[in-house]
């Protein structure tokens, strides 16, 4: 098992990405996993990358069948809305805003500087909310004299993911054909398993920047042009 996460999660997390995507980055990072062998796997569950090659075989497999690979473009399209995009770039500029200000010598919380992964729009915006809520706080903890239109930005924001177009997007995907909904959590599931093997990576490289940076899941960025705003 790559995660314990409920199978509704990985059903939405696994709707985000192009398995093509997913399994390009899976074929990048195993490589590299392979190259750093014993020592990686040490840091890892018992079996976890031979189960991630179990599960990138099964999401090719998928892949070959017409009908699923529509649907995947539609869960794709329809999981990268503006609204979801719109709020995970505003998190990104807070964030770059928050580690200025650590290099300024301020006690900036976690919740600003870093951002955790989560799989699902409402999940987005409880994270915006919480951000928002620390920049009312203390206006002055961020640099810059625009925080307020920020704040408020991402209040918008968070307002729009909230709306009830959450539980709508859940409904939508609880609908799909079993064939639809197992491989969008295989997706998911392989997602977050690429993701543990990247963390762990940047552990056993902790002391090698160059290694470490080897490690990424930038393939997964990738948009077609269809997806992009």
């Amino acid at each position: 098992m790559l995660s314990e996460m409920g199978r509704e999660g990985l059903v939405g997390l696994g709707a985000r990405f192009r398995a093509a995507h997913l399994v390009e980055q899976a074929s990048y990072t195993l490589e590299l996993a392979a190259n750093d062998g014993k020592a990686l796997d040490r840091l890892l569950p018992k079996g976890y990358v031979t189960e991630v090659k179990r599960v990138v075989k099964s999401v090719l497999h998928a892949m070959s069948l017409p009908a699923v690979a529509a649907s995947e473009a539609r869960e794709v399209a329809e999981a990268s809305s503006r609204e979801v995009r719109s709020a995970r770039s505003w998190r990104r500029k807070v964030a770059r805003r928050a580690l200025r200000a650590r290099a300024l010598g301020r006690d900036v919380p976690e919740v600003l500087a870093r951002i955790s992964e989560v799989d699902s729009a409402a999940a987005v915006a409880a994270q915006v909310g919480l951000m928002v809520a620390w920049m009312e706080t203390d206006a002055a903890l961020l640099p810059g004299d625009n925080i307020d239109t920020l704040a408020k930005e991402g209040k918008a924001l968070a307002k729009k993911l909230g709306n009830g177009k959450t539980s709508e997007q859940a409904a939508r995907l609880a609908a799909l054909p079993a064939t639809d909904q197992r491989f969008c959590e295989e997706k998911g599931a392989l997602y977050v398993g690429l993701r543990v093997i990247t963390d762990a990576a940047h552990e056993l490289h902790a002391t090698d920047r160059e290694s470490a940076g080897r490690y990424n899941l930038s393939i997964l960025g990738r948009r077609s042009a269809s997806e992009r705003p």
